[in-house]
This record gives structure tokens, C-alpha cells and sequence, in this order.
């Protein structure tokens, strides 16, 4: 191939200006005041959303975007589609990416074709513009080096030549065995499998009926082009390429083919039909490779390299009629369809999904609420727990955690996976179970195996596997005393009440207090000292600007404080008895977690704050003053419903802000 790989390099070839028919119209069903449901900057997928999507549209166990730059995060999530910026680094990676999962999608072994201008001309075969004729007994021998002994596939492209009533056998001598091809009137491809034993591979051709002792040979073999594909393997073919490889790319008439192939895939990759402009600009790769010499099978490949490569694909595509208009709209199926499964699967939206758009059903509160938990029972669902629960719970930090291993030599790999694993099954039980919010911070239950039982002090638990286990009579209760939330919220040789007090208050309660004033410094760090961690922090506090910072967050953090820098129970922190008691602004009190746990579970604040930290991850953007009111909504509306996880995502997807979005102000343009 020569020219061709222009036409991939950049993918950007198809921009966004073609995007098809709007299909923003209004569907019939009421929904509340929609003043503002705000709107979201185009989408680029981020490192984990990326490899979902490949892995369901190729059916490909590869995860390129391992190599990709690390994305950033705003609001406590790396899906916040304003700091998902695109760098030239990216673009690279990106193209070298369409490569490796487009082979891993035809999975075709590495290929030669013979250029057949440079073979010696021979009495009785000659090459004429751009094929090669034998027509007498002579052979025409070939050695064509190769990168290793194995099993080879040629392929030949022939067809018969003849005046009278026979059509020439070609003749292929190769690997020691050899075959005979009636060549058919029309040109066919013809596969010969054979072995090379060393660094070369021999190719006699010879043409087996001629047409001895006439003058003008009646009779001839023409030869399109020899390709020799190897070493081939074992390697099972990926299956997800009969869903797009439906037909016969002919050499000659494949068009029809070609555009029906490049057709089924880029609708499925760009999550919606193509319009007829699209699919002339990705089939005329196709064309351009065919007329460069290539196979059409190989302009296919170049031509969905392309497709993967494209803005469509790459991002999250929506667009307004008017980008500058203030009237709310809603989003057209397909993009109302990409909006959700990209929350709850972190890929791309199935044919389920798809179908439902292209009928205008998708928006329906009914149909939502349906396919919310339809998805929800789907294997995919795990990444809600892995990238919403991983970020908001802080999962996703355990195996990064290093405590001082002088203090706590028993902290391991395998104990930090079983903190991990707990957290994780606890979310997804409460997902699946759909169970009241607030019992995350009261419930006497948790997942367990044997390793993390016993670092918990909790007996009969045996094995390595997980399993629900009754906390009644432990000191555990609810999230916050699982041990990945203690240990990631702790310093490397001792507990922090601050830390642990700010994370309950940022993600739980949504009144993070804000960072301290210059100058204030924290308490000293490795230094004997007369007084226990609560007492130098009271020291620490009493300063006034530092009062109203920590009056609430520290006496939440000394609730916890029965539990080390690991999460193990404990009563005395070195040579002082652990003092767990606190008050809060209110004037409740309490002693230890299970206590503390009682006042702010049933508080509403609670079930908003989770209701926020959802919404903007389900959004992949920050919220805004407009928000309010459709926050304020939905939060009543899942608090009605039953308060459960499953009632607060169904809230969510069918409220304005998730269905509808609007044009960009002035004001947001130049704050971009």
C-alpha cells in the first residue's frame, strides 16, 4: 500500500459537521419546569469509558487505553467532560490504537503481496499493464522471504483466458506438494495453504493444458496478483466480525460490499445511523485502497480505522439546531441513549438501547425507568461500581495506600484487596438490593473472607471466598467502619480524625469546610509528645481561625477513632486510652461510630449529598445554581420512591437535566 494511510492518520477527516437529521423533536410526555437543565461540553471518552466501548464493539479482550495519558478529574470524578482535554499526544495514541484493534478485530495474519511487474519475464509469459499471462510449459518461480517457518496462506487471484472450449489449469507447486486450479472465465480467488521450512517460500506457477504448436496461444492463465498472508496461528477468530463482515468483498464488485460492511460499523461505533455524506467519505478509503493495488478487504480495515479515529467516535456528540439558543430542548434518542449507558455501563448503549431510540420511545419516564433496571442486572453494570462507587467511596485509592510497615507489618497486597473487594460488594448489594440509603451508614452486616474476618477480629469465617456475615455483636457498623474507607483516610503511621471527619463531611454530607488560611500549620509529626492525637488536636483547634473549620469535622473523626491507621479495633492509642466521644454544633452527642451514625444517617442531607455526587457523575459535568431546583426535585421524588439507590438512578435519568440540555451563554463561552 502506498498513499493509503493518510486517510487514517488523522481521523478528524470526519468532523462534526455532518451529524444527520436532529431528531430533537419534542416527545409526547410531561415533565416538570425546565427553566434551565443546563448542558454538557462535548464528551470526550475518558481511559476506562474507552476501552468499554472497544471491547464491546470489537469483542476485543485489548486495553489500548492503558497507554493513553492519565485523565483529570474535576468534582471528584475523571468524567467531567470540561477537564477531558484532547492533546496531539492523544491523537497518536489514538491512531495507533485503530491499528491494533482493527487487526485484533480480523485478526489476519501479516501479508506480502508480490508485486508482479518485478517477476523475470520467461518464453511463454509475459506481463502486460498490470497482470501476468503464462500460456506454454514454461514455470514462473518464485522465492518470497518470510519472517519464520510455519503454515502460509497464498492467495491467488486468476482467471481463464481461452478461445476454444477449455479453460486453462494453473498449476502451484509450493511446500513440497502441489495443486492444480481449473481457473474459471471470470477472475476468482484461489487459496493454496502450504509451510515454509525455512526463511523463504518457493512458488512454482506453470500453466498445465497450453496450447502446443499453434502460433497464437488460444489458451492462457492471467494472473491478477499473488499475496502470501503467514506465519497464520491458532488464534480463535474473533467472533464479532461476522456481525459486520455479512458479505463477499469480490475483488472486482465490491462496492456494494464494502459499503454495507463500513456501514453496520460505523452506525454501531458512532452510536447512531450515518448519514449518506458519511458513509461516501469513509468508502471512498475503501476506493483509494483498491485503486492503490490493495484488497478491498484491506481499504475496509483503513476505512474503520478511520471511523475509530473520528470525533463521532471519540466523543459524546450533542448538538443543538441553534448552539446559541437558551430553549431547553431534548436530547434526540441516540444521545439520550449514549447519556445512559455511558452512566451505567461506562460504554457504549446496545441494540436495546439503540432500537428504542430510533422508535422515540427511549424518552418515555416509563421506558426509562424500565431499561434503568434492565441495565442495572447487566454484567456491564459493574462499572458504576467500579468508577462511581470506586471515586465517591475512594476504592479506587486502596492499592495505592502504603502504610509504614514498622507500625503495621501486617498490612498486605492481599488484605488491601480484601478491603477493596468488601467495599465494592457492599455497594453492590445495596445497589441490587435496592436498599435505603441511609442503612450504608447503619446496617450490621458486610462481605468478608476469612483474611479480612480475622483482621477484623470477627471468628467463624473460613476460605477465601466472600460472603454476607452479621456484624450484630461487633463494634462494626456501615460503611464507615469497613476498612478501606479507615485506611485511605489515614497517614501512613497513625490515624487522622481531620481526614477522616473531611471525607465523611465532603461525600456524605456535601459541606467539605475549606482549606486552611496561610500560615496555620498542623500538628507536629514524629515527635514524642505528653498528649494523645485527640488533646494536641483540641490544642490545635482552639486557635479561632481554626475553630470553625474543625468544630464538626474533627468530633466525627474522633468517632472513629476506636479504629487504627488499618482499620483494626483498638481501645488504646499507644500509652492513651482512646477517647471516642464527641458533640456536635447541635448539641447531640455520642461515644464511638455506632453511635455517631445514628444522628447523621437519617438526616436528609445525607440522601441529598448522594443524590448530588450522582447526578454529577451521571451528567459528567459540575453543578449549577440552575441545578437546584432540579436536584431539590429529584431528591424528593427517590426519597418517595423508597430511597434506594436504584429509585435515586431512576430519578436522575428522568429528570430535565439528564433528558434535555440547552445552547451556550456568552457568559459560559468566555469562561471556557
Amino acid at each position: 500500500m502506498h498513499g493509503v494511510r493518510y486517510a487514517v492518520a488523522l481521523g478528524f477527516i470526519l468532523g462534526l459537521g455532518a451529524c444527520g437529521k436532529s431528531q430533537n423533536e419534542e416527545p409526547d410526555v410531561d415533565i416538570i419546569d425546565v427553566s434551565d437543565p443546563g448542558r454538557v461540553t462535548i464528551h470526550r471518552l475518558n481511559r476506562v469509558e474507552y476501552d468499554n466501548t472497544v471491547r464491546d464493539l470489537l469483542g476485543t479482550e485489548l486495553r489500548p487505553a492503558v497507554d493513553f495519558p492519565n485523565d483529570d478529574h474535576g468534582h471528584g470524578f475523571d468524567n467531567i467532560a470540561d477537564v477531558l482535554a484532547l492533546s496531539p499526544l492523544q491523537i497518536e495514541l489514538y491512531d495507533r490504537a485503530s491499528t491494533i484493534l482493527v487487526d485484533d478485530l480480523f485478526r489476519d495474519a501479516p501479508s506480502q503481496m508480490l508485486q508482479l511487474e518485478t517477476m523475470g519475464l520467461t518464453v511463454g509469459s509475459a506481463y502486460h499493464g498490470s497482470k501476468w499471462a503464462l500460456w506454454e510449459e514454461n514455470n514462473l518461480v518464485l522465492d518470497v522471504p518470510v519472517s519464520e517457518a510455519g503454515a502460509y496462506r497464498i492467495t491467488i487471484r486468476a482467471e481463464s483466458v481461452s478461445e476454444d472450449s477449455e479453460v486453462a489449469t494453473l498449476g502451484v507447486l509450493t511446500g513440497g506438494a502441489s495443486t492444480s486450479l481449473e481457473l474459471s472465465t471470470s477472475a476468482v480467488e484461489y487459496i493454496v495453504n502450504t509451510t515454509a521450512e525455512g526463511e523463504s517460500l518457493s512458488i512454482e506457477l506453470s500453466l498445465e493444458n497450453p496450447s502446443l504448436g499453434v502460433s497464437i496461444s488460444p489458451r492462457r492463465a492471467v494472473i491478477d496478483f499473488i499475496e502470501v498472508e503467514g506465519p497464520l496461528s491458532d488464534e480463535t477468530p474473533n467472533l464479532k466480525l461476522d456481525q459486520y463482515l455479512t458479505c463477499e468483498l469480490d475483488y472486482i464488485n465490491y462496492q456494494d460490499c464494502a459499503r454495507e460492511v463500513v456501514e453496520a460499523f460505523a452506525t454501531k461505533a458512532w452510536r447512531r445511523p450515518i448519514t449518506v455524506e458519511e458513509l461516501d467519505n469513509l468508502t471512498e478509503i475503501v476506493d483509494l485502497a483498491r485503486d492503490e493495488g490493495d484488497r478491498p478487504r484491506t481499504g475496509v480495515k483503513l476505512a474503520m480505522r478511520a471511523t475509530l479515529n473520528s470525533p463521532h467516535f471519540l466523543f459524546r456528540v450533542e448538538l443543538d439546531e441553534d448552539p446559541t439558543s437558551q430553549d431547553p430542548h431534548f436530547l434526540n434518542g441516540y444521545e439520550l441513549a449514549s447519556r445512559l449507558s455511558y452512566f451505567l455501563w461506562s460504554s457504549m448503549p446496545d441494540d436495546t438501547l439503540i432500537e428504542l431510540a430510533a422508535s422515540g420511545e427511549l424518552n418515555k419516564d416509563e421506558v426509562l425507568e424500565t431499561q434503568v433496571l434492565r441495565m442495572l442486572s447487566d454484567p456491564r453494570a459493574q462499572a458504576l461500581t467500579d468508577n462511581f462507587a470506586g471515586q465517591w467511596l475512594y476504592t479506587r485509592a486502596v492499592p495505592s495506600v502504603e502504610p509504614d510497615p514498622n507500625v503495621f507489618a501486617i498490612f498486605n497486597d492481599e488484605l488491601a484487596w480484601a478491603m477493596k473487594t468488601e467495599t465494592e460488594l457492599y455497594f453492590q448489594y445495596f445497589l441490587s438490593e435496592n436498599l435505603p440509603i441511609d442503612q450504608l451508614l447503619t446496617s450490621k452486616f458486610s462481605f468478608l473472607n476469612e483474611r479480612l474476618a480475622q483482621h477484623y477480629g470477627i471468628e467463624g469465617v473460613e476460605g477465601s471466598e466472600f460472603r454476607k456475615v452479621d456484624l450484630t455483636g461487633s463494634d462494626r457498623v456501615g460503611l464507615l467502619t469497613q476498612g478501606s474507607l479507615l485506611t485511605v483516610t489515614s497517614y501512613p503511621a497513625r490515624t487522622s480524625p481531620v481526614q477522616r471527619g473531611k471525607w465523611v463531611l465532603h461525600q456524605l454530607m456535601c459541606d467539605e469546610p475549606p482549606p486552611p488560611p496561610p500560615g496555620v500549620e498542623g500538628i507536629e509529626e514524629g515527635v514524642d509528645s505528653d498528649a494523645s492525637l485527640r488533646e494536641r488536636l483540641e490544642q490545635h483547634r482552639a486557635t479561632p481561625v481554626c475553630a470553625s473549620c474543625h468544630e464538626t469535622m474533627d468530633q466525627i473523626g474522633f468517632a472513629l477513632e476506636n479504629f487504627d491507621a488499618v482499620g483494626q479495633w483498638r481501645t488504646m492509642d499507644g500509652r492513651w486510652e482512646v477517647d471516642a466521644t464527641g458533640i456536635f454544633p447541635d448539641g447531640s452527642t455520642f461515644d464511638g461510630a455506632a453511635e455517631m451514625v445514628e444522628i447523621i444517617a437519617p438526616q436528609k442531607d445525607l440522601k441529598h449529598c448522594v443524590a448530588e455526587h450522582m447526578m454529577v457523575y451521571a451528567l459528567g459535568r459540575g453543578l449549577k445554581d440552575y441545578d437546584e431546583p432540579h436536584l431539590d426535585h429529584l431528591v424528593d421524588d427517590y426519597i418517595n420512591r423508597g430511597s434506594g439507590f436504584q429509585n435515586l438512578i431512576t430519578s436522575i435519568v428522568q429528570s430535565p437535566s439528564f433528558k434535555m440540555r440547552r445552547g451556550e451563554t456568552s457568559t459560559e463561552e468566555a469562561a471556557q
